[in-house]
């Protein structure tokens, strides 16, 4: 996000070694958010390197490194278990407006947003587990399914040509409405959220759903701050 924002704001970048050594910090960053702030999020993980009960090396995971960053092994999972028979034909969407509107129902008795929480069900406990699943049914941990395992498991691999060309035509257009507005921090934040994390699954949208609300929040605030010190 900062080095977009460098570039079309500021200047823009040209990759070469001397731009290398004066984005080495950025860099030095980027390392640091992959491989310590899984370690960080673990429990105890922070507090067994301070008190020496574990190596750094075997907390820190480098072993597993493109496992931790990629969806590989959800995603051969997907293509595996699912098949025209168990399908969900899109009712994992239906996820989204049980949690919004049945607000009535307690949390746990509604279906959870994240369709990765009936992955990890189905793996653990060698059951078939489909939306709209009560969240007080299902393990409380999940395997995010992202775009190719939404795609999969909804609609096989026509589904996942659906989602993959919806995605492109989403960022497009948002791309289009960034460049037609002159770079608009509101539709640039928006369009570098969508690049680097929409997508159709239901965890995403609702993501974007609640990224918009607070965009437009802010945007109203801004707007409300600007006519009151340009009328003064």
């Amino acid at each position: 996000m900062l080095l977009s924002a460098y570039y079309y704001y500021v200047n823009k970048i040209e990759f070469s070694l001397k731009n290398f050594w004066r984005f080495s910090p950025f860099f030095a960053l980027i390392f640091f958010y992959v491989f310590f702030v899984p370690l960080l999020r673990s429990k105890n993980g922070f507090d067994n390197i301070i008190s020496g009960r574990t190596s750094i090396v075997n907390e820190l995971g480098v072993s597993d490194f493109f496992s931790n960053l990629s969806y590989t092994y959800i995603d051969v999972f997907t293509v595996n278990h699912f098949d025209k028979d168990n399908i969900w034909r899109f009712s994992s969407l239906g996820t989204i407006p049980s949690n919004l509107f049945q607000r009535n129902i307690p949390s746990e008795e509604r279906p959870p947003i994240d369709e990765g929480m009936y992955f990890v069900s189905t793996i653990v406990r060698g059951k078939n587990y489909v939306p709209l699943i009560p969240r007080n049914h299902l393990r409380e941990f999940s395997f995010p399914i992202e775009n190719m395992g939404f795609g999969y498991a909804n609609f096989l691999l026509l589904g996942v040509v659906l989602a993959f060309f919806g995605l492109g035509r989403f960022n497009v257009f948002l791309y289009k409405l960034m460049c037609n507005t002159n770079y608009s921090p509101f539709w640039f934040y928006l369009y570098l959220y969508s690049v680097f994390n929409f997508n159709f699954s239901s965890l995403r949208l609702m993501n974007m759903i609640t990224t918009c609300s607070l965009l437009l929040f802010f945007y109203f605030i801004y707007t409300l701050t600007r006519v009151f010190y340009h009328g003064r």
